[in-house]
């Protein structure tokens, strides 16, 4: 079970990161399938971990994970409306809007940013780059054909690898898939969403094309576009000094 394993990893992360700040509740709403199960609830067991559901339609008992989702949600749609971008890329843009929580300051904790008052350090932020911009990630010399074929592929920035400052995640047109690279040069006064939007329309209108008009997103579109399960966990677990 995928959110089994993905707790694990990311509460073996906060042991080693903050063992001051030990996890000792696990609040989630109502929902049976990820969380309210025998091997999941064994683990919390046998790790000393409160489990606190909410009861059943009463979503604003987890209130600081329902609390998260307005925020999160808003910047999502306030950066897929400026990038132009289809409305099925909206898992990349939530994902992103995750990512930018903890650098970001919070008038809570005296215009601090999460990551400062974790850290006791400023974040970096040199490699904040705009949202659905051109991309341009360099080809291999080993996967080059002739001496004047391309360097490099047209892409659009998507966001970040977790934890990682000089690694980019880029939705590659051609391939319709997104890829992780850090050989990547930026264009950040331009946006591809139009330009993305009229090929994929002209594609859909070609007859015996793949690809609809109404564009569904296929099983396959689903597992890369949809957001890492620790962005969902992050909010469901309370620690104490």
């Amino acid at each position: 079970m995928e959110v089994v394993s993905i707790f694990q990893e990311l509460l073996a992360s906060l042991d080693k990161k903050y063992p001051e700040w030990p996890v000792t509740l696990f609040r989630c709403d109502n929902g049976r399938a990820e969380y309210d199960n025998s091997l999941f609830r064994g683990i919390l067991r046998v790790s000393g971990i409160s489990f606190e559901p909410s009861p059943p339609y009463t979503q604003h008992k987890n209130g600081v994970s329902e609390g998260k989702i307005r925020p999160l949600v808003t910047k999502a749609r306030a950066m897929l409306h400026h990038s132009q971008l289809l409305d099925r890329f909206w898992a990349e843009a939530l994902n992103m809007a995750a990512y930018l929580h903890d650098p970001s300051p919070s008038r809570p904790l005296g215009n601090k940013t999460p990551y400062e008052v974790l850290q006791n350090k400023k974040p970096k932020i040199s490699h904040f780059r705009r949202f659905g911009c051109a991309a341009f990630e360099l080809i291999p010399e080993e996967q080059r054909v002739g001496k004047f074929t391309a360097r490099a592929q047209d892409c659009v920035f998507q966001g970040y690898v977790h934890d990682k400052c000089k690694i980019w995640r880029l939705w590659e047109p051609g391939g319709r898939r997104v890829v992780q690279a850090s050989d990547v040069r930026f264009d950040e006064d331009r946006v591809l969403g139009n330009t993305m939007r009229e090929n994929m329309e002209l594609e859909s209108s070609i007859p015996g094309s793949i690809i609809p008009r109404d564009l569904p997103l296929e099983e396959d579109d689903v597992e890369l576009l949809a957001p890492p399960p620790e962005c969902s966990l992050l909010a469901n677990v309370s620690t104490s000094t």
